[in-house]
């Protein structure tokens, strides 16, 4: 029986085919030469401790940089053989029989982006207890997010700008807190299907929803993509 908690099989920083770009960016926060790989790597591996350290800090204190630098699980074709989402595609893999076998409970978090509240005093140079977030924090916090969800790709600022707008509850434009997906219904737990796509609700008053984050979904995995694609290929400026 698995219950689990946050995090999707779609999630593109899960694992990763390709640490050299964040390496590199490292490297270059270190004053390595970053000439060739085996420059980086003996770079890295001379590197003190301490400064190695202090630097890491400096970089968990940059939004943007802390985004560029992440390092994840590999995918080295043993113990991970390739991205989870290309995983739930092949039924018949060994995974999706192991998982099939299973009892299994999803859940996600409301506000769960508050993990990021201590990286955003320490770059407002305050304390955790006066933080408030709003409108003007997203924005600056969407350029990290956008770097973790297309790791070294150029986002336009217009990319930034459109994202800003589509979370923004124009009723209200400093309630950041505006995606709400509470619906009506019994307080009963539905099974899943992809037909109904269900879910329950715990909250202070337990409801039923429906297509969990369906219209988000589709933004950030069609609309944003499919923009930076056609900047990309000169179709937007």
């Amino acid at each position: 029986n698995v219950i689990s908690e946050s995090g999707t099989a779609t999630f593109p920083f899960g694992v990763d085919r390709d640490h050299l770009p964040a390496t590199r960016i490292l490297a270059e926060q270190l004053e390595c030469r970053t000439d060739t790989n085996e420059d980086i790597f003996l770079c890295l591996e001379s590197v003190e401790t301490k400064r190695f350290v202090d630097v890491l800090e400096n970089i968990a204190d940059n939004a943007v940089l802390a985004a560029q630098v992440l390092f994840a699980p590999s995918i080295d074709g043993e113990l991970i053989v390739r991205y989870y989402k290309e995983t739930i595609k092949i039924p018949d893999c060994d995974e999706m029989k192991f998982m099939r076998e299973l009892n299994y409970i999803n859940g996600v978090n409301a506000h769960e982006g508050a993990v990021w509240v201590p990286m955003l005093a320490a770059n407002q140079n305050g304390s955790i207890d006066d933080i408030k977030v709003s409108k003007a924090v997203v924005s600056m916090f969407m350029p990290m997010m956008l770097g973790s969800m297309y790791p070294g790709q150029n986002i336009p600022s217009a990319v930034s700008d459109l994202i800003d707008y589509e979370y923004t509850n124009w009723a209200n434009p400093e309630d950041s807190g505006a995606m709400d997906p509470n619906g009506d219904g019994p307080v009963t737990w539905p099974k899943y299907t992809l037909k109904t796509m269900q879910h329950l609700i715990i909250d202070e008053e337990d409801s039923i929803g429906q297509r969990l984050y369906t219209k988000e979904y589709q933004f950030g995995r069609e609309t944003v993509p499919a923009l930076l694609q056609a900047i990309e290929n000169g179709g937007h400026t």
